[in-house]
């Protein structure tokens, strides 16, 4: 079940993987391509941009603020104003906030969270009863490879993150079989161009393993935004398929995130923590508890 045919509205399109994502799945030739984010000027020159390499799929712009209260709601409301019948959806809209947990005000974690779990389960409530009706859609959840494992530094993003994989996998369980195919995608440090690091305060080519001194030993294995965005695709496109080898929705965006997810469960998750805190504390200026360097 390609994404031919189907109205695709995606999350976090303005930047980052988000905007890669956008240009992996036009050309995977859907009939609609429906853009949202905050910021209407990159969503105008990212459809140019889908328009000029794919002229036969439509693109929209829908602008909306996930991180407001009700914000969901309204770009769900607005995209039905539009006439647009959502058949696909992929969520890519996500931010964070690294370093020790008590140096960010809690008004950051709520707007954190609001985006990062609560649209995930407004915008899948919205255009589930139709996709179950037809017994015909697709959802793609871009989750992370901090899903897994306690992240000190990086908690709360990460709480939200192992919360978006659990309800990926349990909606899976629920109406896998009823025609709506559901794709789980979980990269790791990725080194995106956009404003993802700049937000979250933190540098994510500094992660890695350091001692004797504070240097770097063993550096972070972070992905190119580009190469996420291309197995974000193909998840979402082959969303659905059977009969599905592969009984997990979660596909790994490199093998490289594979093996790091074995890892995982072979340390106990208290050890795995701890050493979580010491590959995430380069990347993350003094200020906010890391050993990188203050940039501000």
């Amino acid at each position: 079940m390609p994404l031919h045919g189907h109205t695709v509205l995606l999350t976090g399109a303005s930047s980052g993987i988000g905007s890669q994502l956008a240009l992996e799945i036009a050309r995977r030739k859907p009939k609609t391509l429906v853009l949202t984010a905050r910021r209407k000027q990159l969503l105008s020159t990212l459809a140019a941009e889908v328009k000029k390499e794919c002229p036969d799929v439509e693109c929209e712009v829908v602008v909306g603020d996930l991180g407001k209260p009700g914000g969901a709601k309204t770009l769900y409301e607005d995209c039905t104003k539009k006439g647009l019948d959502i058949t696909a959806l992929a969520l890519c809209a996500g931010i964070a906030k690294a370093g020790e947990f008590a140096s960010w005000p809690a008004e950051e974690y709520e707007t954190m969270t609001a985006i990062n779990l609560s649209s995930t389960f407004v915008l899948c409530r919205s255009v589930l009863p139709t996709m179950l009706e037809r017994r015909r859609g697709k959802i793609l959840f871009v989750a992370s490879q901090t899903a897994y494992a306690p992240v000190p530094l990086f908690a709360a993003y990460a709480a939200t993150k192992a919360a978006v994989l659990s309800f990926a996998e349990a909606l899976d369980a629920e109406v896998g079989h009823r025609g709506v195919g559901i794709a789980v995608v979980t990269p790791g440090g990725v080194a995106s161009g956009g404003n993802f690091d700049a937000t979250a305060g933190m540098n994510v080519t500094k992660l890695g393993l350091g001692l004797f001194g504070g240097r770097i030993l063993v550096p972070y294995p972070y992905e190119r935004s580009e190469d996420v965005a291309r197995a974000a695709a193909h998840a979402l496109d082959r969303a659905g398929d059977l009969p599905r080898l592969w009984p997990s929705p979660v596909q790994f965006t490199s093998s490289i995130t594979g093996a790091l997810t074995s890892f995982r469960g072979v340390l106990p998750r208290w050890l795995f923590a701890r050493l979580q805190g010491y590959v995430m504390a380069p990347g993350i200026p003094k200020s906010k508890g890391g050993s990188g360097e203050d940039t501000s």
